[in-house]
């Protein structure tokens, strides 16, 4: 794993694992979801591995995430405290979003206000 600035190339070998960490409303599923479409590889969202139905946890989400990343390439949110030392140990890049906490909470407000009025959540069914 490299740490690198703002401002730091990327390392010369092809990254092929990126976890995306910030608070809520940083943007990590947006920019998860970008990387992987630039990857060339299908966007998993890391909440839909842990919430079942009617928001209940999944039994089987630890194991189900620590399989998703024995793939060879995937972006994901760097979330889930039980498999954030396999994840950490798997990745090439971690990418850590600190955006003004104004910025962020803006976010979540508009985004749980949009999910309320209807739109619904946009985890997928597993």
């Amino acid at each position: 794993m490299h740490i690198l600035g703002p401002t730091d190339p990327l390392p010369r070998r092809p990254v092929r694992r990126v976890a995306v960490a910030g608070s809520a409303g940083s943007g990590k599923s947006t920019l998860a979801r970008t990387l992987c479409e630039r990857m060339g590889v299908p966007y998993v969202e890391f909440e839909s591995f842990f919430h079942g139905p009617g928001w209940t946890v999944r039994e089987t989400w630890q194991s189900d995430v620590l399989r998703f990343l024995d793939g060879d390439v995937w972006a994901i949110e760097w979330q889930g405290e039980q498999v954030r030392e396999q994840m950490t140990a798997r990745l090439d890049v971690l990418v850590w979003l600190d955006h003004p906490r104004a910025l962020a909470m803006t976010r979540v407000v508009v985004r749980t206000l949009e999910r309320r009025v209807g739109r619904g959540s946009k985890i997928a069914a597993r």
